[in-house]
């Protein structure tokens, strides 16, 4: 039977390594996934070849007027959430179970109850700017909007997945 996972706590720190709690919903055990830490290098090279591909196009157009690029723009879209789907995945993958006692447990609960409210408001903000990243795109058919929107719905899919019904049921039986 295949585990059904989602996080009940997060926590993210610039200086030590951050963790993410994740319970299945059929056993009720908890598991941990630590977060690793990414390199600097990485970071500024990609930021480079980043820089050096929007320099590049940006003179290009994407007129909408014809039904191939519509549907090109709409699969282009649907690969970018399945990127962040499949980048959570990815991140939460390789938990090992650990053992808390009750009241940590929900310790731990509680402090992620806090955090939903945050991840609630940073998903509606990622769509919001994905929203106006789309409508500049449709209105002036300039590329780099459209690979800003690509950018921007692959973190509002990555959010989303954060925000699965069993932890806002789980948090909704405890309030």
């Amino acid at each position: 039977m295949r585990k059904k996972l989602f996080p009940i706590y997060r926590e993210v720190d610039q200086k030590a390594e951050g963790f993410t709690l994740l319970l299945d919903t059929q056993s009720q055990h908890v598991y941990k996934v630590t977060h690793e830490k990414k390199s600097d290098y990485k970071f500024w090279i990609a930021w480079a070849l980043v820089l050096a591909l929007l320099k590049g196009i940006e003179s290009l157009h994407l007129s909408m007027g014809s039904p191939l690029n519509i549907l090109i723009v709409i699969v282009l879209l649907i690969i970018s959430a399945g990127m962040g789907v499949y980048k959570y995945k990815e991140t939460h993958k390789g938990g090992r179970e650990v053992y808390y006692t009750q009241d940590m447990l929900e310790e731990y609960i509680e402090k992620g109850k806090s955090t939903l409210k945050g991840d609630v408001i940073v998903s509606i903000i990622a769509f919001l700017v994905f929203s106006a990243f789309m409508a500049l795109f449709l209105i002036y058919q300039w590329l780099i909007w459209l690979l800003f929107a690509l950018f921007i719905f692959y973190l509002f899919s990555l959010q989303l997945c954060h925000l699965s019904p069993e932890r806002i049921r789980l948090y909704r039986r405890r309030s």
